[in-house]
C-alpha cells in the first residue's frame, strides 16, 4: 500500500471516530436523541437533557481531539498528492486544510466543555444562560472551520472534473461537499463525517 493511500485509510478511520463522539454529543445513555432547537428555551432543553450524563460529553471531547488528529493526516496526505499535478490547488488545499484542522478541532473541543457544564451544573437556568453565552462567543471556530473545508473540497473537486489529475472526472463524486448535500435529507448524527468517511474510501480505492 503506498504511502497516500496510507493517509487516505487513517483519515477514514478518523472520520469514523469523530462520527461516534458526534453520536456521544447527540444522544443520552438511554438512546435519546437530543433535539437542539430548545437552545434558548432552557425548560425544554433540560428535558432534552434528561438522562444525559457528563461521561458522554468526555469521551467525546477526549477521542474527538485523537480523531481529528488522525484526520489531519489525510488531509496532509490529499494535498501533498495534489502537489504533482497542481502546485497552486496543493498550497490552497494545504492552507485550509491546516485552517479546517485546527479550528474544528477547537469547535468540537468547545461544543463537549458545553455539554459537560450544563449536565454538571444541573440544567439550572444560570447554567443555561452560562452556556448559550459560551456558545456565542466561539461559534466562530465553527464557521471558519467548514469555510476552510468548502476551500479545500471545492478546489479538489474543480481540479478533479476538470481532468487535472490522474483520477476520471466522476471521482469527483467522493468528496465531502456533494456527499453532504445528498446526506442532508436523512438527518445522521455526524453527516459530515460519514460523508469525509466516503470520501477517503473512494480515494483510497481509486488513487
Amino acid at each position: 500500500m503506498t504511502a497516500v493511500k496510507v493517509c487516505m485509510l487513517i483519515a477514514m478511520i478518523g472520520h469514523l471516530l469523530c462520527q461516534r463522539c458526534d453520536w456521544f454529543l447527540a444522544y443520552t445513555k438511554d438512546k435519546h436523541r437530543i433535539n437542539l432547537k430548545y437552545l434558548n428555551d432552557n425548560e425544554n432543553l433540560s428535558k432534552e437533557f434528561e438522562g444525559a450524563t457528563t461521561g458522554y460529553s468526555m469521551i467525546s471531547i477526549m477521542l474527538g481531539v485523537v480523531a481529528i488528529a488522525l484526520m489531519a493526516v489525510g488531509y496532509y496526505g490529499l494535498s501533498n498528492w495534489m502537489r504533482q499535478y497542481s502546485v497552486i490547488s496543493a498550497n490552497i488545499m494545504l492552507i485550509s486544510g491546516a485552517a479546517f484542522i485546527i479550528f474544528i478541532t477547537a469547535h468540537h473541543v468547545f461544543c463537549g466543555i458545553i455539554e459537560w457544564f450544563y449536565i454538571k451544573l444541573g440544567r439550572t437556568d444560570a447554567a443555561h444562560e452560562a452556556i448559550v453565552e459560551f456558545f456565542k462567543k466561539t461559534i466562530s471556530t465553527m464557521y471558519v472551520g467548514y469555510v476552510a473545508l468548502l476551500v479545500f473540497m471545492v478546489t479538489l473537486f474543480i481540479t478533479v472534473v476538470t481532468g487535472g489529475t490522474s483520477l476520471p472526472a466522476w471521482a469527483c463524486i467522493f468528496n465531502t461537499l456533494p456527499l453532504f448535500i445528498i446526506l442532508i435529507p436523512f438527518k445522521l448524527v455526524g453527516t459530515g463525517n460519514i460523508a469525509g468517511t466516503i470520501t477517503f474510501l473512494g480515494l483510497l480505492i481509486f488513487i
